[in-house]
């Protein structure tokens, strides 16, 4: 899998994720360190605890590809999808395939760094809409005869 055509984003899909093989061996070493620190410097087995923590959790992230999704453990085909809607609130886009696997992409998912009330709202709004939009123009484009519903919420891109 080239991980060069997939738009990476943070999206958190409540999915467990496994541990790569990095950060396994970066999670041993921590580990390890710790334990011989332990009867050393009392201090540094809280950092290093920490550390392992922080490396022993999983990246949350959106995968969107030229011919496929993939979103936690689901992988969405767009040739296979047969319906697209957007919820009338405009916060959950459903992706149904001709396999029955139905994918639900929520705006409140999405993370993102602001600190205020409003600019978070704000910023997973902008977010969810363009990685809607992107979904939805490789589905058109893949699956022309998918039904599509509720995008008319969907602001249109610039270009």
């Amino acid at each position: 899998m080239d991980l060069e055509k997939f738009a990476l984003i943070k999206y958190d899909h409540g999915e467990p994720v496994g541990l790569s093989g990095a950060r396994w061996g970066a999670l041993a070493l921590i580990l390890g360190a710790a334990v011989g620190a332990l009867f050393v410097f009392f201090p540094l087995v809280i950092v290093l605890g920490f550390a392992a923590v922080v490396a022993a959790r999983p990246p949350r992230r959106l995968y969107v590809g030229p011919r496929y999704l993939i979103c936690g453990r689901k992988i969405l085909y767009y040739a296979n999808v047969q319906k697209v809607s957007m919820e009338a609130g405009g916060g959950r886009l459903l992706l149904k395939s001709s396999t029955g696997k139905v994918l639900v992409l929520e705006q409140d998912r999405f993370q993102t760094g602001a600190r205020k009330p409003d600019k978070i709202a704000a910023n997973k709004a902008a977010r969810f809409q363009k990685v809607a939009r992107k979904i939805v123009k490789h589905v058109r484009r893949a699956a022309p005869h998918a039904v599509l519903t509720g995008l008319e919420e969907l602001p249109a891109t610039g270009t």
